[in-house]
């Protein structure tokens, strides 16, 4: 997926990517690692992380959203 997010971003495309930060006692999805490797591809690239603090209790980490304007 990396991949075709960083072909998409050197063609120009500007690419924003929302990581959610799941609780570890559901997942350890380590947003922080996650968005510096992304970030890392292509200036092109952005990522969000959910904010640490406040996460509510119901949450879903398999909703997926691609947009293309």
């Amino acid at each position: 997926m990396d991949s075709i997010l960083k072909e998409a971003a050197n063609r120009g495309v500007i690419v924003l990517v929302l990581v959610y930060n799941a609780p570890t006692m559901a997942l350890n999805l380590d947003t922080k690692h996650t968005k510096k490797a992304l970030e890392s591809l292509s200036q092109n690239i952005t990522v969000v992380t959910h904010p640490d603090q406040g996460i509510p209790k119901l949450y879903s980490h398999h909703e997926k959203m691609v947009l293309i304007d």
